[in-house]
């Protein structure tokens, strides 16, 4: 920074508080006579021969074409040599309207670009005042295509004006912008009889911009007009307004914000005064706009700090630090107190910023705010770095990976055989913002051209398959800074489908707090509206993969939480085939994998945790939710953990802070997912051997919170609790011994009608809160009349809610194989026997429009003889051969079903 001392006794410096549009930006601009240039134009030589090419391949439809009359007279008017504006836009509405049914998706691109030379076209034959009046005609002409001809019409909506014509316009006004001045004046003379009709107005508009009466009158129009109706035309509106008070009435609509997102023509019309638009803009859901960068205001670059932690937004911030290097000072300063993501990485750049520009921080600091110098020093502290790895302590792979190898002769070790690419670093990465990567010592971390090489090997891994050298390096490197590397990297770029590389990278990488950020995103990504429409379902699913691949109790436990709970049944499915192909891998079942990853969290045998804050102490306990509780040193029990105060040792206390925090996250997955298993497995009459019995929950310092809360019973008749010393007892609470053969159940009500009672009040005496309805559990029996019947009649024509009916699926049931038309006749519940208990719908569901069928005749229920309902339409399995817990769950159901109505 070579400006003097003198210069920078204010709060920003000379020219930090003057507008200057950026020249980078002019070829993004849609450019205004008299105003910010914009990229140079010429016309193509090859574009009269573009536009013949293309008549002549639509000759036979334009003999072909019906509809409004005056079209089809203009089309034969031009088949004879009468060229007109009117003619000239049927030829681009044909020509889209025969691209748009190229198979080929780069076919179809190259042609509509093609099509943007029909301007160029235009101004050679007819001049910029033919030009003008082609595009405003563009705006009301439509083809419908029929059978065998096109049929022309005439359109006063707005559906029909696309970003194809769009482009089109937006060449011909970057033509009237250079034009002579009487060419010029032609046309806006010529334009003037185009102007009836919403979209048509818009169009001159944007083509003559100058003309700001014809603005004024749009943006006071659109107070009249229902938003729904002009979101197209509205794009080229934005690029018309050049005054203040035309944009306070645009900023007032909802006329598409999404443009101000990357278009700066808006900004060069109108400098400073556009701040509301972006303010707007950021208020509405969108990501601060780049041109915020160029604003010189202390509101614009607080919008940006404020926004850090939104994608792309950091190189936007860096735009503005270059351009206001003093105010950046100030604000970075502001913005990074806190706790919050943005704060932290307002820090990050405020302490890079410092150590680029150590000249101006020098001679501003000590003539700006005291709590600068303050926050500079804070920011030094908080991007605390590690030391840079030296040279011969960086991994040999990263040092020189395999394609510097390139044109040498190749390692015979496989590791250095060239990849099938080799992708480049994404250039909107901001290494000042990522997290240092350590190695296994956590004393030295990796230097920048090491990460740039780690991160293009994470980029060679594909879906499903890690590059081979990414497994090999991971055993230099500190997993923890590793994981946290992915996260920073699918964070910045997750929004950019050409990108999906570090979603399959975090398989690589991530660990479990990997997993419980990722979770709710995939939770989340079905539901979110995408292009292509089933872009949140396939992220979803890869998402799903990366759990499987990390592999560890907690990925698992939130995969199984998924594959139980989630609203979204293509999903849901998914997660459970994922579930079932780790658990095939391992050689068990899926429930016997669901028993197995429950993580024990570090507790103890008491089922207890310690948490150490230097001179304090806190002892975790769980009650019969599993919702964890703390006792402190006095013995008080609290909710939730302080946080650390200025007497604590700060890296203890920071660390077991943290851990409760995921403690708190984890845990209640656990529950929530063990409560539903468990019912489940006394319901399907699971059972474990005793030796896992043991294992998965006398011992375990987790659920053996759950086991003592439940009733047990073995095969040969025996019922037990788990005491507090972990030792079992009967009703009469004598000992109760297992044998190593036995195999034990969780107990149903049905199976002890003679002991209920007593072990309601044995569970009540010791004041046992049980996780879900075991004892007090409705219990139902078939009468001998149902026994000996195929079909369950007692149910049968009663009408229930719809939704009622898809409710049943959190208890088990599921729905039939869609039909041809969508609907589901039928919902199942899989009893044991590979057999099905089913309900017959009359009308059936209609699938995703539920309220189409609100409500349900129950027909036929009836027993299929296996899983394929088809097949065993006319069984005659009678319900005598259920056993009594699966017939008390099916009457439990339907009773409920039925009396819910």
């Amino acid at each position: 920074m070579s400006s003097s001392p003198d210069a920078l006794a204010g709060s920003t410096l000379p020219g930090e508080d003057t507008f200057a549009f950026p020249d980078e930006w002019r070829d993004q601009i849609n450019p205004r006579r008299g105003g910010v240039p914009g990229p140079a134009v010429s016309i193509d030589d090859t574009a009269v021969e573009v536009l013949q090419r293309y008549e002549r391949d639509l000759h036979d439809s334009l003999q072909k074409v019906t509809g409004d009359p005056e079209l089809v007279g203009a089309v034969k008017a031009h088949l004879g040599g009468n060229v007109t504006p009117l003619s000239a836009a049927v030829i681009v509405v044909l020509a889209h309207a025969e691209i748009n049914k190229e198979e080929d998706r780069d076919d179809r691109h190259r042609k509509f670009r093609e099509t943007e030379l029909f301007a160029d076209a235009w101004i050679t034959v007819g001049g910029p005042k033919f030009a003008a009046e082609t595009t405003a005609e563009l705006a009301r002409v439509d083809a419908e295509k029929g059978r065998t001809r096109y049929k022309l019409l005439f359109r006063n909506g707005t559906d029909h004006w696309n970003p194809h014509r769009n482009t089109i316009a937006d060449r011909v006004r970057a033509f009237l912008a250079v034009a002579d001045e009487d060419d010029y004046r032609d046309a806006i003379e010529a334009l003037e009889p185009h102007r009836d009709g919403l979209l048509r107005r818009v169009v001159v508009s944007f083509l003559v911009p100058t003309e700001t009466g014809w603005v004024d009158e749009l943006c006071q129009e659109l107070s009249t007009v229902p938003e729904r109706t002009i979101r197209y035309p509205l794009w080229p509106l934005v690029d018309s307004v050049g005054t203040a008070e035309q944009l306070a009435q645009l900023t007032a609509y909802d006329f598409g914000w999404d443009r101000l997102e990357w278009d700066h023509t808006l900004l060069a019309a109108l400098g400073t005064a556009v701040l509301p638009a972006y303010v707007k803009a950021v208020e509405s859901g969108l990501r601060p706009s780049p041109g915020l960068a160029a604003v010189p205001s202390d509101e614009a670059f607080r919008l940006i700090v404020a926004n850090l932690e939104t994608d792309r937004v950091h190189e936007t911030a860096r735009a503005a630090m270059r351009r206001f290097p003093v105010r950046a000072l100030r604000l970075l300063s502001e913005g990074s107190t806190g706790t919050s993501k943005s704060a932290v990485l307002a820090a990050r750049l405020l302490h890079s910023h410092v150590q680029d520009n150590p000249d101006l921080v020098a001679a501003v600091l000590p003539r700006l705010d005291p709590t600068v110098r303050v926050a500079i020093d804070k920011a030094a502290e908080r991007t605390k770095l590690a030391a840079e790895a030296p040279a011969d302590a960086v991994p040999p792979l990263l040092a020189e990976p395999p394609w510097t190898h390139h044109g040498r002769k190749q390692s015979k070790d496989p590791l250095y055989k060239l990849p099938p690419f080799i992708p480049e670093v994404p250039f909107n990465l901001d290494f000042d913002l990522l997290p240092q990567v350590l190695l296994r010592n956590r004393q030295y971390a990796l230097p920048r051209s090491a990460v740039e090489n780690l991160i293009r090997m994470l980029a060679i891994s594909e879906r499903g398959k890690i590059y081979a050298v990414v497994e090999a390096v991971k055993q230099h490197l500190d997993p923890a800074s590793l994981a946290a590397l992915g996260w920073e990297l699918f964070e910045f770029l997750r929004d950019d489908r050409r990108e999906r590389w570090t979603l399959y990278a975090l398989a690589a990488v991530g660990d479990d707090e990997t997993v419980r950020r990722l979770t709710p995103v995939i939770r989340a990504w079905p539901g979110e509206e995408s292009w292509p429409p089933k872009w949140g379902y396939e992220k979803a699913e890869m998402g799903l993969e990366v759990l499987a691949a990390i592999g560890t109790d907690v990925a698992l436990l939130h995969l199984h939480d998924i594959a139980t709970k989630l609203k979204y049944r293509e999903t849901r499915a998914k997660a459970q085939e994922q579930l079932a192909e780790s658990a095939a891998g391992r050689g068990i079942t899926p429930e016997q994998l669901a028993d197995r990853f429950v993580p024990d969290f570090g507790l103890d045998e008491r089922g207890s945790l310690t948490l150490d804050y230097g001179p304090r102490c806190f002892t975790v306990g769980f009650d019969e939710q599993l919702s964890p509780y703390v006792i402190d040193q006095d013995g008080k029990r609290r909710k939730s953990l302080p946080k650390p105060g200025s007497r604590d040792d700060q890296e203890l206390a920071s660390a077991a802070y943290q851990l409760f925090a995921a403690l708190k996250k984890d845990v209640r997955t656990v529950a929530k997912n063990r409560f539903r298993h468990y019912e489940r497995a006394m319901v399907e009459q699971w059972h474990w051997d005793s030796v896992e019995f043991q294992r998965l929950f006398v011992r375990n310092p987790l659920l053996w919170h759950i086991a003592r809360r439940l009733l047990w019973r073995t095969d040969d008749g025996r019922y037990f609790r788990i005491a507090e010393d972990r030792t079992f007892a009967d009703v009469a609470d004598d000992a109760v011994e297992l044998a190593e053969s036995a195999r034990i159940h969780i107990a149903h009500p049905v199976q002890l009608p003679a002991e209920l009672d007593r072990w309601r009040e044995v569970f009540g005496d010791y004041e046992i809160v049980q996780p879900f309805a075991q004892l007090d559990r409705p219990v139902h029996t078939l009468t001998d009349d149902e026994k000996a019947a195929t079909e369950l009649k007692h149910f049968s024509d009663h009408t229930v809610s719809t939704y009622a009916v898809v409710g049943l699926e959190r208890r088990g049931w599921k729905p039939a194989t869609k039909l041809d038309d969508g609907v589901e006749c039928w919902v199942s519940r899989p009893i044991p026997g590979d057999r099905e208990v089913v309900v017959d719908l009359d009308p059936g569901i209609r699938v995703g429009m539920l309220d189409r069928r609100p409500e349900q005749r129950l027909a036929t229920i009836w027993i299929a003889a296996s899983t394929d309902i088809h097949r065993s339409r006319g069984s005659q399995i009678t319900f005598g051969e259920l056993d009594m817990v699966t017939s008390s769950e099916v009457l439990a159901d339907l009773t409920e079903l039925v009396r819910g109505g």
